[in-house]
């Protein structure tokens, strides 16, 4: 026990008492809710179920910050090896039981009788597998725990309790053999999963991390739409590609840029890609390093070329319709400082370079204005908005409408929050109140009934100019208690929609 703690200490001993010197806390428990936020709503049990396919898949493997997967065969591989385990433990009471009961039997009276059931429940091998049962639902309860209170289903965070679980998962799996193939099927399965432990990293991780290729001279000469456009005389755009010319909410936009370096880079430049509209709101993005961050500009030489490809996702809730156009520059990450832009005639200097129309449609098939979905308590359904008064100036009014479809007969009267969100939640126009002005109570609605609810949120008059957030969604006035906005699979996810932005002049 003594080598043991000491080892520990050794190999541990400094990343507690780290956390004890920077935060009061040698396990760091306080501080990981603060930078990985807490979970406004802490869900049940079921709830936590709808998360076990990603604690069940990081366990195995999942690489990266959870983004790159192995193939869904090993996965169904891993999961048809856990069930035969857990199904072969279940069986092992049973077998012994069965053996002991054959083999101890002993005569009173002269007629062979078994031993008590109570003799065999405490053979030692039995007690050794509670034993690592027990440790096993001891990390487990405190994983459950710790993902109620923040997002964190991450199978690492079994990784403590590894040892118990392989023990058990292979005494499960050598019931299914003779006695005689339990040492080959150790001897098989260690030299799988050493095989899948050396293959991995080639197969999965160095793949999703290569730098992307660097343009030959012929591809150079071929890129379309060029642009000549440089940046402080670092990098230079050489030209562009987009993968379609109309998008709709809810679908993806594909962007090639073919940038060049022009001279050595001692900062990594960060490249910001955004979909705008009209007015200058941003209706899609993508931010990253080069690359998919791959490729970061401090290792680029004079004249190497890339072509990056960045996907740009328009969310659901996007208004429709616009005439988007794209906008590209770069800046550093810390900073947040951007890189001047030059034309290729040398204009004067901007911070960013716009091109290209893309048209945002509507979606089809519906008979709503942009058309949305989402679930508040599976009571009432947002499927839909129309606004008007993107941008405006302080003192001016929005005029924004909601299409609610009834999804249940309802007791209660719900009021609608509508607000006009900045910095720091400050609230800079607000309209509460129940749908249709009170004329049309939640409690009168019928299933399936849509009803249509418009509001004038009044911009006060000190509003700072900016790009501002709409959200909406519902609660008791009598309590303020919020109906909770539930995902597809019917569990909370918060409490409001953020639904759209606009920007005040």
């Amino acid at each position: 026990m003594a080598t043991v703690t000491i080892v520990a200490l050794v190999v541990g001993g400094w990343w507690y008492a780290r956390n004890w010197l920077l935060y009061g806390d040698p396990l760091g428990l306080k501080i990981m809710p603060v930078l990985f936020r807490t979970r406004v709503y802490r869900p049940s049990l079921l709830e936590l179920l709808a998360e076990f396919e990603g604690l069940r898949m990081s366990f195995w493997a999942l690489f990266g910050w959870f983004n790159i997967l192995a193939e869904p065969w090993l996965y169904r591989a891993f999961d048809g090896l856990t069930l035969l385990g857990a199904v072969g433990l279940l069986l092992l009471p049973l077998k012994q039981l069965r053996h002991a009961t054959r083999n101890t039997k002993h005569t009173k009276g002269g007629r062979p009788t078994a031993q008590p059931l109570n003799h065999l429940t405490t053979q030692p091998p039995i007690i050794w597998l509670l034993f690592l049962l027990l440790w096993i639902a001891a990390v487990l309860a405190g994983l459950v725990r710790w993902t109620q209170m923040t997002r964190a289903s991450q199978g690492r965070l079994m990784y403590p309790a590894i040892s118990a679980i392989s023990i058990l998962l292979f005494t499960g799996l050598a019931q299914w053999v003779p006695r005689r193939a339990v040492t080959p099927l150790a001897g098989v399965l260690g030299v799988a999963m050493l095989v899948i432990a050396v293959v991995s990293p080639f197969r999965y991780i160095a793949p999703a991390y290569a730098r992307p290729p660097l343009l030959s001279e012929t591809e150079l000469e071929k890129i379309p739409n060029p642009l000549a456009v440089t940046f402080e005389g670092q990098m230079k755009l050489l030209g562009y590609e987009v993968s379609r010319e109309a998008v709709r909410p809810g679908e993806s936009l594909d962007v090639t840029l073919y940038w060049q370096a022009l001279a050595p880079m001692e900062r990594n430049h960060s490249v910001f890609v955004h979909l705008l509209d009209e007015n200058d709101l941003v209706l899609a993005s993508q931010d990253t390093f080069p690359g998919q961050g791959n490729f970061p500009t401090r290792l680029w030489r004079v004249g190497d070329a890339i072509a990056d490809v960045y996907t740009i996702v328009v969310p659901p809730t996007a208004f429709t319709p616009s005439s988007a156009q794209l906008e590209v520059g770069l800046y550093e990450f810390d900073s947040g400082k951007r890189l001047a832009v030059y034309g290729p005639q040398r204009e004067p200097p901007g911070d960013n370079v716009r091109f290209h129309r893309i048209e945002v449609l509507p979606r089809e098939g519906s008979n709503v204005p942009n058309p949305v979905r989402f679930n508040f308590g599976n009571q009432i359904a947002l499927i839909g908005y129309t606004l008007e008064g993107r941008a405006v100036k302080p003192g001016e009014e929005i005029h924004l409408t909601l299409y609610w479809e009834a999804l249940a007969e309802m007791e209660r009267n719900y009021t609608v929050f509508t607000h006009v969100i900045g910095e720091r939640a400050r609230i800079w126009a607000q309209v509460d109140s129940q749908p249709q002005q009170g004329a049309a109570p939640t409690s009168t609605w019928s299933r399936g009934q849509v009803l249509t609810d418009e509001y004038h949120l009044l911009v006060e008059p000190n509003t700072p100019p900016g790009v501002y957030d709409i959200e909406v969604g519902l609660y008791l006035a009598a309590t303020g208690e919020r109906l909770g906005l539930l995902d597809e699979t019917g569990h909370w996810i918060d409490s409001r929609v953020p639904l759209t932005r606009v920007r005040v002049r």
